[in-house]
């Protein structure tokens, strides 16, 4: 799916995006992240139960559920992976 066609009718629906991560923030708790494909760019947040290894530049893979935080549609993901 490409990032512009999620939009609030995708709320709660999962998805399967690819794209580029073009900002990467990682904690033991949280990874957030901002990916970007040829449609657009959106917020993916993940909880892992141990640190991914990901870096600014991947192209990634994501599976995961499309949720609204502060008023912005994000994907809480699921699952990535680099491809």
């Amino acid at each position: 799916m490409s990032i512009n066609k999620i939009t609030n009718a995708s709320l709660d629906q999962p998805v399967n995006i690819k794209g580029k991560i073009i900002t990467l923030s990682e904690s033991p708790v949280i990874t957030r992240l901002q990916l970007e494909d040829s449609t657009g760019k959106i917020a993916v947040t993940f909880f892992p139960k141990q640190l991914v290894n990901l870096h600014k530049g991947d192209l990634i893979s994501v599976d995961g559920v499309v949720k609204e935080f502060n008023n912005n549609l994000q994907v809480e993901a699921k699952q990535i992976k680099v491809v």
